[in-house]
């Protein structure tokens, strides 16, 4: 076999030029596998790999406080409709007690419309509001509201693959969105803008 990027003698006494593409397929490979590795070795990441089964990788979303003492991983961010319902959103909240103490810890769903932008607002004018679709309590446990619709979902394959993983402090939950909710909306305006997307969004 020919090694990239040098030249060989062939049988007929010719000399062969290096297979480019492999070359730069092998290249790729490589920054790919370091990549992954340097994913491996951080825990600070808002997007973890993580493999289910031998032959499955999903991709887990993760969010932090600034100091780490909450945390959240959700296993999708698109949640369309389904047989005229939406898709019920499942995650889970990891909670350092110790951070919190007895205080209560809400899970929300918001919905955010922006008709207006960011960079335009003054005087304290803002062009956006805020619905709050959904809010139960899951921390902690004795007070915990979540426990109400837990029967009726049993936990995902991304649960309670998580949940093993991480221990006791991960808190599973689930959301169901009202089909009548509107779905994701952003617009591009003609001019620049780097603002809060101009829209309907929704956040956990």
């Amino acid at each position: 076999m020919m090694a990239a990027g040098n030249i060989e003698e062939v049988e007929d006494g010719t000399k062969s030029k290096p297979d480019l593409r492999m070359t730069e397929i092998k290249q790729r490979f490589r920054i790919r596998s370091k990549q992954h590795s340097d994913f491996q070795s951080s825990h600070s990441s808002e997007i973890a790999d993580m493999s289910f089964f031998e032959s499955d990788c999903r991709r887990v979303y993760k969010k932090s406080t600034p100091n780490g003492k909450l945390s959240l991983y959700l296993n999708n961010r698109e949640f369309p409709l389904k047989a005229g319902r939406t898709t019920v959103v499942d995650g889970l909240a990891v909670i350092n007690p110790a951070a919190v103490k007895d205080r209560l810890v809400y899970a929300q769903v918001h919905l955010n419309f922006r008709y207006g932008r960011e960079d335009e607002e003054v005087m304290g004018l803002t062009f956006s509001t805020e619905a709050v679709l959904s809010s139960e309590v899951i921390y902690p446990p004795e007070q915990a509201t979540i426990k109400n619709h837990m029967s009726r979902f049993p936990l995902t394959t991304f649960q309670d693959v998580l949940m093993k993983k991480i221990g006791e402090e991960a808190i599973p939950f689930f959301f169901e969105i009202s089909e009548l909710s509107p779905p994701s909306v952003h617009l591009n305006p003609a001019k620049q803008y780097e603002g809060s997307p101009i829209g309907i969004s929704y956040d956990v």
